[in-house]
């Protein structure tokens, strides 16, 4: 790897870190932010090396790693017209295959590969979405026709008196369910000014959430990335230290 590589990559993280992460933006830009240094810092190595790296990083802190996989997957969700429906996997640590630090990389890079267009639809769904499905049941309502069933009540009448009666129960039927529809219109209206007041509050809490995760993310790949400069140097300081003691 050259010296001006090194140089390049080192201006890209250390603009990176002199950002202030609790500015004005909202999550979806913190979240598109977070994508885009993922793909800066790694998406030039192949699947492998893309791999291999992000785990080496997080190895020691996998949830870190779990919140950033999140708020790609976020990203995608927000940004791509035709985004698959169903929900991120839920991953766990088992006693045998691989690491959880190494499901969430996984996550990550298919969620970095669907947004480039490196895989398809499928593959995505494959390796990222829960297998779970929602199983949805569709109700069929079958109206009963009340005239019909009236008419068909009229001919099999052996009387006037019981199509009178009949006639009598339809019209107190009718007075009811318009004096019922009168007497619950306000309360309907009420109900459904509280649920758009819950939903939108709902909706602005959601959004907070997602900023301060994603703020979160962001500062944990900035203390990662001057860790890891910390490392360099103190790894550099002796090698020129011996160098002048040869010289």
């Amino acid at each position: 790897m050259s010296a001006n590589g090194d140089s390049e990559n080192d201006g890209e993280n250390d603009s990176f870190i002199e950002n202030n992460i609790y500015c004005t933006q909202n999550a979806e830009e913190v979240e598109t932010e977070i994508s885009e240094e993922i793909k800066n810092q790694f998406g030039h190595y192949d699947k492998e090396n893309f791999l291999s790296n992000l785990v080496e990083r997080y190895v020691e802190n996998p949830e870190q790693l779990n919140e950033i996989r999140q708020s790609m997957y976020d990203y995608a969700k927000a940004n791509i017209e035709e985004f698959p429906h169903g929900f991120l996997t839920e991953r766990r640590q088992r006693g045998t295959g691989k690491s959880i630090t190494e499901k969430y990389a996984s996550d990550v890079y298919y969620i970095y590969a669907f947004v480039e267009g490196i895989v398809s639809t499928t593959e995505f769904q494959r390796e990222v979405m829960s297998r779970h499905k929602m199983k949805h049941s569709l109700l069929q309502e079958t109206p009963i026709n009340n005239m019909t069933s009236n008419e068909e009540t009229n001919d099999d009448m052996t009387s006037n008196e019981e199509a009178k009666e009949n006639t009598v129960n339809s019209a107190l039927h009718q007075d009811l369910d318009i004096w019922l529809k009168r007497e619950l219109l306000p309360i309907n209206d009420a109900l459904k000014e509280l649920k758009n007041l819950f939903e939108a509050e709902i909706r602005a809490k959601n959004n907070e959430i997602r900023l301060l995760r994603a703020d979160n993310n962001r500062l944990h790949m900035e203390i990662s990335t001057c860790m890891e400069e910390k490392n360099r140097c103190a790894i550099a300081e002796p090698e020129e230290t011996n160098a002048e003691t040869t010289d």
